[in-house]
């Protein structure tokens, strides 16, 4: 029966462990057509506040063209070789950085991917606590020869905002 249950891989990790959290919250997200409006919204909220290049800002999910096409949890692969790669960090409270998110040479694994069509990939980064936060783990690890084009201001949300 264990394989029935959907955090079973996560049962094996101390409590205090983010993952159980990430994979509630991008279970939600991919049932929930309310949530991920939602979340869409609050990305493109605060890609105007930061004053992202706005052929970059995340396109409202208002029409059939613009959708939450996959989500994956704890892969160390992007798995679509195109389009533009958002960081997002999602924590107890708003993480201020002026870190530039770019392509890094380190062994990442992600908390979670989002395939947000027609042509985003967002990566999430989950931090409970904001002082955990190290700003490496943002960056992505792309191939060299990528034709993904990496947003470098990192998305940063708050738990609190979320469940609110």
């Amino acid at each position: 029966m264990d394989h029935l249950n959907y955090f079973f891989p996560y049962e094996r990790k101390d409590a205090h462990h983010e993952d159980q959290l990430t994979r509630a919250f991008l279970v939600t997200l991919k049932m929930v057509p309310f949530i991920q409006h939602m979340f869409i919204e609050m990305i493109r909220e605060k890609m105007f506040e930061k004053n992202v290049n706005p052929e970059n800002i995340v396109p409202s999910l208002v029409n059939t063209e613009h959708r939450i096409e996959r989500i994956e949890t704890q892969v160390k692969k992007i798995s679509q070789d195109s389009g533009k790669l958002i960081s997002i960090l999602i924590s107890d409270d708003e993480f201020i950085t002026d870190h530039k998110v770019h392509n890094s040479e380190r062994d990442a694994v992600y908390d979670g991917v989002i395939y947000y069509k027609p042509d985003f990939i967002f990566i999430i980064e989950n931090k409970p606590n904001k002082n955990q936060v190290r700003v490496e783990q943002l960056n992505p690890s792309l191939p060299a020869d990528t034709q993904i084009v990496i947003e470098e201001t990192p998305i940063c949300l708050s738990w609190r905002s979320i469940v609110n």
